[in-house]
């Protein structure tokens, strides 16, 4: 029996037109031994079989030559299609006149594994045919023997690149700018050609004829467009000129002002405005000072003016008046002024005031009144000075000058005398107390008045006398009188009884032993001789009284000295410590802090002694004190009782587990095993109570505990935190993928499952592999908690395979044409392609002569299921080849409108191109500037390449500016001896072309006299123009003076003081000092004499201060007696004078 025999065979010829098949033997069993098996027909296994079916036989033999056979097929196919080579690339051609274009190419040839096989052309045309505008598809087929067929195809594509040509390109247009600032142009449009139909123009950039053109250069620009959107450009320009002056509007009135204190007055008004055709008009003070500033005194012409963009040009001018309507101010007006008679008349001098005014030219005089230095006689008079300035303002000045008596009267006294008190009474009755003599100087009359008051205490009394003349004027003396207290005082006593001290002393006052001591006056003092008593007894002492006199009496006193004190008790606080049994016990000296008495301490007790915990704290506690007479005292000592042993802290382990939430706590009580105290426990606690996962394990924790005194103590105890929950977990949804790594499905996207536990999740892990096989595979997921305990579930993937080839283009391509306006022989490369079941074939529709432009060439990737894949590769064609050009020569030229030059011939360019220009441009202005300006030519050929050059035009400006100076300026000085922030104003300047700077060499501060300005102004150009300003600077500051100190001097020749030293005052001036003078005399006679002191400076202004000279008359004079004989008259009396005793008394 034959087993084992293999089934039919079908193979695919290979590429030598046959197939190897190979196949296991089959065997022989039989009921007796010796049977065996052979090939009898066909190729032998591992052989290569033709094309075609072929039969392979096996047969059996047993012993007996009994047969048996088996048979099965070889079928050998042939499945490979045809290759075709040297397929021909896409080919890119231009157009020519009759646009179309003969495309020429080899015709592709085949191979194949089998022989039999064929191609020819199955679409499109032939080569060598005249090939239409678009894109043609040529098709080659190749067939073998089989039927199996393979294609190529390529593209003809006949492009347009000829671009249309203009005609009738209108010329540049100038114009000028009417009301609206615009211009209408007009022209005739150009038309235009093309070797193809279809093409067409249109104006692409500018206004449409007909239209108003703003003013400056448009360029209007027509396209012209073919059917196949080359294209051509013409471009011409319209220059629109404003040559209208602007129009000025409000122009102001002439303005009249009255001066101000700086002998000017600002000025305000509206600037006018400007109106013009065109926008960009300006208007700008082009003379005269600027509104809001300063004017001088005077007239001023203010001037504007206005320019417009195209610098055309209109002014306005008005003026400004300044007129001094300001009075003059008059200063250092003397005040009024009070002078003493020396002896009946006075002297004043003063300093004549100085006047001041906004404008210069104010003078000032003496109009009423006697001048400084007259002498005048008792009374007031007034004096008046008026200032008037150079346009008749006035001001006046009033003081006046008072005249005073001051020589009071003379006066004598009686002498000083003394009295004793009436009896019994502090005071003494009426006393004649003597005669008083009293005469006036200049005549005046005499009032004589004192102040004698009876009757008249005890005590030195001090009498005036004062004798008054009718100015005012008065004179006193002094008369001294004594009232003498003669009686004695009477002292009167009384017994005392006192206790001796703690100390065993007793002290007795004059007050306690005084029985009503009485005095005619008042007592002074009263005194004891003994005031301190050391022992019980009885004593006389002495009260000794004294009156404010100094006469004194005394009496005696019984002195009675007890003794009844207790002791003193003296209390100590202290501090006691528990024991750690518990109490504590103290004595009555622990709390004594040095009780005493004036005898001896025979006891001391305490009110408690013994301490336990109920005492903790501040205890109250009486020591009682007692001496040896029986008498006794108590104090409150404060006993402080405190705890200071700590309680024992003894501990125990705890196992707790987490909930559910991963929480778990534990009380201080569980942890506690019998802690104690000597006293009380008050409170357990523990450091950590509460765990959480992250707690898991053995977690040391401190138990406190503390007694009622706050003592404490700690032990450490051991919390094992234990997690028996297990994790949850559910699967991501099953997955269904492709195969994406050959045959397999990698990187596939599981998901993630969701899992969740009470303590955290340590770790998720599946058991996926790294590459899915085709058909269903069943992933297991893990979940595994921080504790161990874990968690599982089941995700299933399947995995098909449709996945598409790849393949990525080679990089783009960028080539120059190289035949005609084509580029051939383009090397594309070769495209990267993949699969993961491998690749079949790779294709694309190249041409084989790319037109300029982008050409896309489309590469397709078929892998061995059929699956496509295709990318883009861009060749793109240019040319770029530079047109040629040589600019004009450079031109050299003048201004001729305004600032610029207009109508400059600039010539024409020489150009050329490989394949024709397409435009020549340039961008020279209308209107030249001065200097150099660049004109860039350039030329463009259809392709877009240019080229340019640069011509340069170079204009100048031979036209000087023009300048008018500010009027001359009149200043004073105000800064030293010069005159700074002098306003020049400003100069009226004008230029063809604008002025770049006006300047001046004018100093910052100007001295004294002429300065000549010099104003330069310079143009853009650098010409210039000049003119002469003066400025005149005066001095009108005064100086300044301080006097030196008032002197004080006594008289040395005569009645006068000579050689009295003045001293030297201060003086200064912002131009220096000419002199410094006084109108002291040689002699100063008595009393007080002004000195009047004046500097004057280089310009003559002056400024004075007074010095007051006080010359004293310390010389005594001489007096010489005769003696007078006197008569009594009836009442007993005789009166005698100073006069009648005087025999020619002498003074200096």
């Amino acid at each position: 029996m034959i087993a084992g025999c293999p089934a039919n065979i079908s193979l695919s010829a290979g590429a030598s037109c046959n197939a190897v098949a190979t196949w296991t033997a089959p065997t022989v069993s039989d009921n007796c031994s010796g049977s065996s098996i052979a090939q009898t027909a066909g190729l032998a296994s591992g052989a290569a079989f033709p094309l075609g079916t072929t039969t392979v036989t096996y047969t059996a033999t047993d012993a007996a030559s009994n047969t048996a056979t088996c048979s099965f097929t070889v079928t050998v196919t042939d499945a490979t299609a045809p290759v075709i080579a040297g397929c021909p690339a896409n080919i890119s051609l231009s157009a020519g006149g009759s646009c179309t274009a003969v495309a020429t190419w080899t015709a592709p040839t085949v191979s194949d594994n089998c022989s039999g096989s064929s191609i020819a052309q199955t679409a499109g045309l032939a080569s060598g045919a005249a090939f239409p505008l678009g894109t043609t598809t040529v098709t080659y087929t190749a067939t073998d023997a089989a039927s199996n067929t393979a294609t190529c195809s390529f593209t003809v594509t006949v492009t347009d690149a000829t671009a249309p040509v203009i005609a009738g390109c209108p010329a540049n247009i100038s114009l000028s700018a009417g009301a609206s600032c615009n211009a209408v142009a007009t022209w005739t449009a150009p038309t235009v050609s093309d070797n193809c139909s279809g093409s067409s123009i249109a104006q692409t950039a500018g206004l449409a004829s007909g239209a108003a053109f703003p003013l400056g250069t448009t360029t209007v620009t027509y396209t012209a467009t073919d059917a196949a959107s080359n294209t051509a450009t013409c471009s011409f320009t319209v220059t629109v000129t404003d040559a209208t002056a602007p129009v000025i509007a409000g122009c102001p009135a002439n303005i009249s002002l009255s001066a101000g204190a700086s002998c000017n007055a600002v000025a305000t008004w509206t600037a006018p405005t400007v109106s013009d055709n065109c926008s960009g008009s300006s208007i700008a003070q082009t003379a005269g000072l600027a509104s809001g500033a300063a004017f001088p005194v005077g007239t001023t012409t203010v001037t504007y003016t206005a320019t417009d963009a195209a610098n055309n040009t209109a002014s306005c001018s008005f003026t400004v008046t300044v007129n001094d309507v300001t009075a003059p101010i008059i200063s250092n007006c003397p005040a009024d002024i009070s002078l003493n008679a020396n002896p009946c008349t006075a002297t004043p001098t003063w300093s004549t005031p100085t006047v001041t005014d906004n404008c210069s030219g104010a003078t000032i005089t003496r109009t009423s009144g006697p001048a400084s230095g007259t002498a005048l006689n008792f009374g007031v008079h007034t004096i008046i000075y008026t200032a008037i300035d150079a346009s008749g303002n006035q001001s006046t000045c009033t003081f006046t000058v008072t005249v005073n008596d001051v020589t009071a009267p003379t006066i004598t006294c009686p002498p000083d005398t003394m009295f004793a008190a009436d009896a019994g009474i502090c005071e003494a009755s009426y006393h004649d107390l003597g005669p008083v003599s009293a005469f006036s100087s200049c005549g005046s009359g005499l009032n004589m008045t004192n102040d004698v008051v009876f009757p008249m205490p005890v005590g030195i009394h001090l009498v005036t006398y004062a004798a008054a003349d009718n100015n005012g004027n008065s004179s006193s003396c002094v008369q001294t009188v004594t009232i003498i207290d003669a009686e004695a005082p009477v002292a009167a006593c009384q017994p005392v009884t006192v206790n001796l001290d703690a100390f065993g002393n007793a002290a007795v006052t004059a007050a306690q032993v005084n029985n009503g001591s009485t005095d005619n006056c008042s007592i002074a003092s009263m005194d004891l001789t003994t005031y301190q008593y050391h022992a019980v007894g009885t004593y006389t002492d002495t009260l000794i009284v004294t009156d404010a006199a100094g006469k004194v009496d005394s009496c005696f006193a019984v002195i009675n000295v007890v003794d009844n004190n207790p002791p003193v008790a003296v209390c100590n606080d202290t501090t006691i410590y528990l024991s750690a049994a518990g109490p504590v016990t103290i004595s009555a000296m622990d709390i004594d802090g040095g009780s005493y008495d004036n005898g001896f301490i025979a006891d001391r007790t305490a009110s408690q002694l013994s301490f336990n915990c109920s005492d903790l704290g501040t205890n109250n506690v009486t020591l009682t004190v007692t001496d040896d007479g029986g008498n006794s005292s108590t104090c409150v000592a404060i006993v402080t009782v405190l705890d200071t042993i700590a309680p024992n802290a003894i501990c125990q382990a705890v196992t707790v587990q987490l909930n559910a939430s991963g929480n778990a706590s534990v009380t201080a009580a569980a942890v506690n095993n019998g802690s104690f105290d000597n006293c009380t426990v008050a409170s357990i606690s523990l450091d950590v109570n509460s765990f959480t996962c992250a707690d898991l394990g053995a977690n040391t924790v401190n138990l406190t505990v503390t007694d009622q005194s706050g003592n404490t103590s700690t032990c450490t105890a051991t919390v094992t935190v234990q997690d028996i929950i297990v994790p949850t977990i559910t699967c991501p949804a099953n997955v269904i993928a492709t195969t994406n790594t050959g045959c397999t499905a990698t990187g596939v996207a599981l998901g993630t499952p969701t899992t969740a536990d009470n303590c955290g999740v340590a770790s998720v892990t599946n058991n996926a592999p790294s590459a899915f096989p085709i058909g269903v595979t069943s992933v297991t997921w893990t979940v595994t908690d921080n504790s161990g305990n874990t968690a599982t579930c089941i995700q299933t993937v399947t995995v098909s395979d449709n996945v598409n080839p790849t393949i990525t283009c080679p990089a783009d391509v960028i080539a120059t044409t190289n035949t005609g306006c084509t580029a051939t022989g383009v090397a594309l490369g070769t495209p990267t392609t993949a699969d993961n079941c491998g690749v079949a074939s790779v294709t694309n529709n190249a041409l084989s002569a790319f037109p300029i432009g982008v050409t896309s060439v489309t590469w397709t990737v078929t892998d061995n299921s059929g699956n496509t894949a295709t990318c883009i590769q861009n060749v793109t064609v240019s040319d770029n080849v530079n047109p040629t050009i040589t600019c004009p020569a450079d031109v050299i030229a003048t201004t001729n409108t305004g600032c610029t030059a207009t109508g400059v011939a600039l010539g024409t360019p020489t150009i050329a191109d490989n394949c024709g220009v397409a435009s020549v441009t340039n961008n020279a202005p209308a209107a030249f500037p001065i200097g150099v300006t660049n004109v860039t030519w350039t030329v463009t050929d259809n392709s877009g390449n240019t080229a340019t050059c640069i011509q340069t035009v170079t204009v100048s400006d031979n036209v000087n500016p023009t300048i008018t100076c500010p009027a001359d300026v009149i200043a004073t000085a105000n800064t030293g001896c010069t005159a700074t922030g002098v306003a020049l104003g400003t100069p009226n300047t004008a230029d063809n072309c604008g002025v770049a700077s006006v300047t001046n060499n004018a100093p910052a501060a100007f001295p004294i006299g002429v300065t000549s300005v010099t104003w330069t102004v310079t143009d853009n150009s650098g010409n210039t123009a000049t003119c002469i300003q003066t400025v005149t600077v005066s001095d009108n500051v005064n100086p300044t003076i301080t006097c030196p100190a008032d002197v004080l001097a006594t008289t040395n020749n005569g009645c006068t003081a000579t050689g009295v030293a003045l001293g030297t005052p201060t003086s200064g001036d912002n131009c220096g000092v000419a002199s410094v003078t006084n109108n002291a005399p040689a002699a100063f006679p008595i009393g007080v004499t002004s000195v009047t002191w004046t500097v004057t400076d280089n310009s003559g202004n002056t400024a004075t201060c007074v010095q007051t000279v006080t010359v004293v008359d310390n010389i005594a004079p001489v007096a010489i007696c005769q003696p007078v004989t006197v008569s009594l008259d009836n009442l007993g009396n005789a009166d005698v004078t100073a006069t009648d005793v005087n025999s020619a008394s002498t003074d200096n």
